[in-house]
């Protein structure tokens, strides 16, 4: 599910058994990765602006869960993913924003990467390309 603009509220959504061009380690590094539920503007062109993620669940993930990218002031709270193959909830080029009260858990390694040896990330936060720095973001239980 992409979300891709301004003043959204995404809530109260069940994703299941998707992204499968990852499934069962399907996946060349050059081909990028996949969310289940990605909001914000990937573009890059602008920052979605003021957007709520919440009360979402996401399982049995063959990409990220849940990604946040290129948003100012979104709020993301209390949503649940479990079994991801790639990083659970992932923040990138975001400022301005809350994380908080997000339930992330794995219950088997059929989701891992490279034969089984490697978990998804928990928590991943990054500034991918260059010329930007992440600013007043936080990230609490």
């Amino acid at each position: 599910m992409f979300v891709g603009c301004d003043n959204c509220i995404v809530k109260n959504n069940h994703i299941h058994d998707c992204v499968l061009m990852n499934y069962k380690d399907n996946h060349t590094d050059e081909e990028g990765w996949g969310q289940s539920l990605c909001v914000g503007n990937t573009s890059g062109l602008y920052l979605g602006k003021n957007n709520l993620v919440e009360n979402n669940i996401v399982t049995e993930s063959w990409g990220e869960g849940i990604d946040i990218g290129h948003c100012d002031g979104c709020l993301v709270r209390n949503n649940t993913i479990r079994n991801a193959y790639g990083t659970m909830l992932y923040v990138d080029r975001t400022t301005n924003s809350i994380f908080e009260r997000n339930f992330i858990y794995i219950t088997t390694d059929e989701f891992s990467k490279n034969n089984k040896t490697e978990r998804a990330v928990g928590i991943g936060i990054g500034t991918e390309g260059e010329g930007y720095n992440r600013v007043n973001t936080s990230i609490s239980q």
